[in-house]
């Protein structure tokens, strides 16, 4: 996808991103498809007040993350 940099949000955009959030996507597969930064999403999820759910502990590896 192109990068968005700097360009505002649409609907369309925050249709994308709640269905990506819904599917359990993480900020690669989010940056990829929406032509964002990782900091654009998070700051976006929060004014539509969603959040990611593939956070992990600093350091915490994917091994780890079901033992959090």
């Amino acid at each position: 996808m192109v990068s968005r940099k700097g360009q505002a949000w649409t609907p369309e955009d925050d249709s994308d991103l709640r269905d990506l959030i819904a599917d359990n996507a993480g900020i690669p597969r989010l940056r990829v498809a929406l032509g964002r930064s990782g900091e654009a999403i998070d700051a976006r999820l929060g004014k539509l007040g969603l959040r990611r759910t593939d956070r992990r502990r600093p350091g915490q590896s994917s091994r780890e993350e079901g033992d959090a």
